[in-house]
């Protein structure tokens, strides 16, 4: 094995290993303030808002070592997790357009919560898709 390609999957290694701590810890601190706002155990405006934003400061951070994931990858995983993303993408968009329909038919509120999960289904299947096509 040549030292390149062990550096690059040493970085490989790494930075898979750096994306799994942030979406755990995202991960984490979504479902803590989820938690504390649906039981509305935060009283004051300002705790209720750093519930809100806190987890989407994670998320960014989250998205940004991904992006740094993606670049230590080689061409034929990052095609892999492009179809994935674009799977993801294309699901959740039918989704929002099937949910808007059934909104109108059923005179719902418009709360889905819901979304996200069906993003993170899709991309799993798309990943699931992707290695079942290419290796």
């Amino acid at each position: 094995m040549s030292k390149t390609v062990k550096t690059t999957r040493d970085t490989h290694r790494k930075t898979g290993r750096r994306l799994t701590v942030a979406s755990a810890i995202w991960a984490s601190a979504f479902i803590g303030s989820s938690w504390l706002l649906t039981r509305e155990l935060l009283s004051s405006a300002l705790a209720q808002w750093l519930a809100i934003i806190l987890p989407g400061l994670i998320g960014l951070i989250a998205i940004l070592v991904f992006l740094q994931h993606l670049r230590a990858l080689d061409e034929l995983q990052r095609r892999m997790q492009l179809e994935a993303l674009g799977v993801a993408f294309g699901v959740g968009v039918l989704y929002a357009i099937c949910f808007q329909l059934y909104a109108v038919i059923h005179e719902v509120a418009g709360k889905d919560n819901h979304a996200a999960a069906v993003l993170l289904l899709a991309w799993i299947a798309g990943q699931l898709l992707a290695k079942w096509r290419y290796k």
